[in-house]
């Protein structure tokens, strides 16, 4: 697998992401992931620390099996279409975290892991 385009997220910055939802008072059960070397998009379930791989480079998921961080091209986590969460408050709690490269529309939070 060839990695072309610009990393925005380290390993370490999606654990920070998906444990900030799992520990939040407003928790964040799924998500929308586009892997880059894919082009479908895929509903998850929105992993928790207890998902993690021992090596720290990769997450499972119910879905997908284990995934590495770098192939997550982007996670948003939606409005419509299913459970539905407050962006704004969500949005602030990973303001609180750290600084992650997201897009704020109306309906999505999406936070891009990779530019091609």
């Amino acid at each position: 697998m060839t990695y072309r385009g610009v990393f925005m997220m380290s390993d370490t910055l999606w654990r920070k992401l998906f444990r900030a939802f799992e520990g939040a008072d407003l928790p964040v059960r799924q998500a929308r992931l586009k892997l880059f070397d894919i082009e479908d998009v895929h509903v998850i379930r929105t992993p928790g620390r207890a998902d993690f791989r021992r090596s720290g480079r990769y997450i499972e998921t119910v879905e997908l099996g284990p995934i590495a961080f770098r192939t997550i091209e982007w996670l948003e986590v939606p409005v419509s279409g299913g459970t539905k969460q407050d962006l704004v408050r969500i949005e602030r709690l990973l303001a609180g975290v750290a600084v992650f490269p997201m897009m704020h529309t109306d309906d999505t939070l999406r936070i891009v892991g990779h530019v091609r």
